[in-house]
């Protein structure tokens, strides 16, 4: 009996993987080893002209890079321009957007979680416009359609803007200035956040010093880390429950310009940066549990508006950025377990204050100062190894990768919903996670392998324990077993997927009997509930491989953080 029903979970999952690599649903990314930036297909015509002594090349500052949730990236802004650009990593090709309601650089980007990003102040166009502007706007890449939203209470330009996980929008300080030469300017302390339902803005608690050219890093707990910036120079800590600044231990070294980066590890760290007339190559981290701060290895070369993108590896790829006399052409990568660079191909333009994302593995660069005469994008490629879905726009690589395969792939674990990312997870402590439709993969690195990966007990979650189930009635049927661990059985239908996909180390224990539940569609099933799944009989479905599904809980919770 236990035989048969190993057999037919494997043949099911076998045939669904045949069916899903040969449709092309499944696509593997590029393993090979990087060789080079390479360049992308043409960005789209920015706007030709110049404005006054700016140039071409100056036009190209601070671009925005946004991925996308469906592996596509949006470029937005830069100087004296409101066109954007979309890039298809299928095709290496862009699009032009529709145009922005107004030019703008020095901007923020944020994707939202409905999949809209929300563009935030910056400057308008040079030089008739306010240093700082209280517009904003939210593009829907589904419609390619630029709305108007609610402005700001003060106008900003170096700000920063942070997704906090209730789905609200945290902006913290940046610059005003008058458009007018006798017009006064300031740097503000003043925080607010965003509500993407309600199209509305209201104060936040305000920074203890007034900043611009900061960082703003949300940890793995929630709470979000700003560091650095003119004229402060500190670092603080903000509480979105509370509402509420407080003063954490200080960097060694002052810096603007520089980046922030949320480690594998929850440490965070900061890297270059420019204090007066000194381009900094040093580097530090911080981290959260204890407050502290120690010097990480210095960088090659001193970087300023450069560039710190974050691999799936946990490595970190440093690019571009300004040097004393010039601008950086040099990238190199970051080891955070044994705190060394290691140097990486030439960039194909030397670039500062340019954007950059991570897609599909691989870091994209868009634009930045001295790229050209016309805006250039290029992108490098690791090497990791995973596949990638374009259902999602997300990739599993790794050992969550060898996980997904081995036990159950699509049809048990689902798509994946985010990329990897650590996370304060109910024993207090931060690990690396991954969610997808089903189930939430979990790096435990103190468990020997294959122990190692584990998935979150979303079971109990969704369901504690209810003593006001209904145990068992009627006669049990052969294939069922007991589990006196929490007094409830697996029977029938139900256990011969439990035992064939996986039993104990995929779903966990049954925490409750087999009962009727009206789901998420409105429909009643006959459901059971385990440690880490819901199990659900489809008695529509015609093909009894399809009559048990699994409840999607890795998109609820997700949803939910």
């Amino acid at each position: 009996m236990r035989t048969r029903g190993r057999s037919i979970g494997r043949v099911v999952i076998g045939a669904l993987l045949l069916a899903l690599l040969s449709g092309g649903w499944l696509a593997p990314t590029a393993g090979r080893a990087a060789d080079g930036w390479v360049a992308t297909g043409p960005l789209p015509p920015w706007d030709p002209g110049t404005v006054g002594s700016v140039g071409n090349a100056v036009k190209q500052q601070a671009f925005t890079a946004t991925a996308l949730g469906d592996g596509r990236v949006l470029a937005v802004g830069g100087f004296i321009i409101d066109t954007g650009a979309i890039h298809d990593p299928a095709t290496n090709a862009w699009v032009p957007t529709a145009p922005l309601t107004r030019p703008r650089h020095r901007h923020t980007a944020t994707l939202l979680p409905d999949g809209r990003v929300l563009v935030v102040g910056g400057w308008g166009r040079c030089c008739s416009s306010p240093f700082g502007i209280v517009d904003t706007e939210r593009y829907d890449p589904a419609k390619d359609h630029w709305t108007p939203a609610a402005p700001l209470r003060e106008g900003r330009e170096g700000h920063t803007a942070t997704l906090l996980n209730d789905g609200t929008v945290l902006v913290t300080g940046g610059t005003y200035h008058s458009a007018s030469p006798s017009g006064g300017g300031r740097t503000h302390a003043s925080a607010e956040r965003y509500d993407p339902v309600a199209d509305a803005w209201r104060a936040a608690a305000p920074l203890a010093a007034p900043r611009s050219g900061h960082t703003a890093t949300r940890l793995a707990d929630g709470t979000v880390l700003v560091v650095g910036g003119e004229p402060a120079g500190t670092a603080e800590r903000y509480d979105p429950q509370a509402d509420h600044w407080s003063p954490v231990a200080q960097p060694r070294d002052r810096r603007t310009g520089h980046t922030a980066t949320l480690l594998h590890d929850g440490t965070v760290l900061v890297t270059g940066g420019i204090a007066g007339n000194i381009t900094h190559t040093t580097a530090e981290r911080y981290d959260p549990a204890t407050d502290r701060w120690s010097p990480a290895a210095p960088l090659s070369s001193p970087r300023n508006a450069h560039s710190a993108t974050l691999l799936t590896d946990g490595t970190v790829v440093a690019a571009g950025g300004y040097r004393a006399g010039g601008i950086e052409g040099s990238a190199e990568r970051y080891d955070p377990a044994t705190d060394r660079w290691s140097p990486l191909p030439t960039l194909g333009r030397p670039r500062a204050a340019h954007g950059a994302a991570l897609i599909n593995g691989r870091v994209l660069i868009i634009g930045g100062e001295n790229a050209g005469p016309a805006p250039t994008a290029e992108w490098y490629d690791p090497g990791t190894p995973g596949r990638c879905f374009a259902e999602t726009g997300h990739c599993v690589r790794d050992k969550f990768l060898t996980y997904w395969g081995e036990h159950g792939g699509l049809p048990i674990n689902g798509y994946p919903l985010s990329a990897e990312f650590p996370e304060r997870l109910e024993d207090g402590k931060v690990y690396l996670v991954q969610y997808f439709e089903r189930v939430r993969m979990e790096h435990h690195p103190a468990n020997a392998a294959p122990n190692d990966v584990l998935l979150g007990q979303f079971g109990r979650r969704i369901r504690p324990a209810d003593p006001a189930l209904p145990p068992p009635t009627g006669p049990l049927p052969a294939e069922r077993v007991y589990f006196p661990e929490t007094g409830h059985f697996i029977i029938g239908t139900f256990f011969n997927y439990w035992y064939g996909n996986g039993g104990l180390a995929q779903f966990g224990y049954p925490i409750s009997e087999v009962f009727e539940e009206r789901l998420e569609d409105g429909k009643i099933y006959r459901v059971q509930y385990f440690e880490r799944a819901r199990f659900e009989f489809h008695s529509e479905n015609a093909d009894p491989q399809y009559q048990v599904l699994l409840g999607q809980f890795g998109r609820r919770i997700l949803n939910g953080r």
